[in-house]
């Protein structure tokens, strides 16, 4: 019952975000120099230092449904051992949209053991954009 209630609250997240997004969702897609390309780059090298340098203050962290709010620091910790634990050997994005405001990108990681997947939500704010959330969840 537990397992149905976590696909139910990814299936409402998604959803969600997909309907505040999806007018932007062409726009954003092709737009060149996208920085989601580059947390994509710094995601599939397994690069938990420089992929922090984009994480807000206080972000939230959901890795197969625990979900907390930490600091940059901790979430940059939290990050890396995942990195550790789950070597990279790619990491393509699947999906993107949002407005200039917020934006987020769907993506498939692949590791020496396992696959996942890893949702992004970023901020834009006066031409600065920043991580506020990563999920992470195995990808059956």
């Amino acid at each position: 019952m537990g397992d149905l209630k976590r696909h139910i609250s990814i299936y409402i997240t998604i959803c969600i975000v997909a309907i505040l997004f999806i007018p932007y969702n062409k726009v954003m897609g092709q737009v060149k120099g996208d920085i989601i390309n580059t947390f994509a780059k710094y995601i599939q090298n397994g690069d938990a230092e420089k992929l922090s340098i984009w994480f807000a203050d206080n972000i939230e962290f959901d890795i197969s449904g625990e979900q907390v709010e930490s600091s940059k620091a901790q979430a940059k910790h939290i990050l890396k051992d995942f990195f550790d634990l789950h070597k990279p050997q790619s990491f393509n994005i699947l999906h993107k949209s949002g407005n200039p405001q917020m934006r987020y990108a769907i993506g498939i990681y692949k590791s020496v053991d396992e696959n996942f997947k890893i949702i992004l939500l970023v901020r834009t704010k006066n031409n600065s954009s920043l991580i506020v959330r990563i999920r992470i969840e195995k990808d059956n």
